[in-house]
Order: structure tokens, then sequence, then C-alpha cells
């Protein structure tokens, strides 16, 4: 189904989840990985060391910065 063509940010944040949900056909499934560089946990090490603070800036889910941050040594596992 089509959702209305000029819907503001407003709107989409007044809009309840069953409304949005209801009468759609599944068209697909996308599986996105977050792949470390090789060396990124050596050089956190390294920041780490040397007592420079190492901040995490994302927009991501906060489930996905979780892993990445035990991925690269951030934050014990």
């Amino acid at each position: 189904r089509r959702l209305e063509a000029k819907l503001t940010w407003h709107k989409v944040q007044n809009i309840g989840r069953d409304h949005i949900e209801s009468n759609m056909e599944f068209l697909g499934l996308i599986i996105m990985q977050n792949k470390l560089k090789a060396e990124t946990p050596g050089v956190l090490q390294d920041l780490h060391k040397a007592n420079i603070r190492t901040v995490m800036v994302t927009g991501d889910n906060m489930l996905t910065a979780i892993s990445v941050a035990r991925d690269c040594g951030m934050i014990p596992p």
C-alpha cells in the first residue's frame, strides 16, 4: 500500500506503528554487516596507552554501536 505522498516529519512522528505496519507486502530483506578495518583495534589500543580519550560518534542503533565497540576493544566483551 502507498503512504500519502506528502508526509511531514511531524506527521510521521505521530503515526502509530500499527497503522504503518498494516496491509503491507513483504518485498525483501537486507542484511548489513559492520566490519572493522584490521588495524582499528591496534590503533585504539595505542591511543589508550598514550592516555588519549577515544569516543564513538554514530547515528547507528545503540546495539550496533555496542557490538562495534566490543569488537574493537573500546568496551569489554
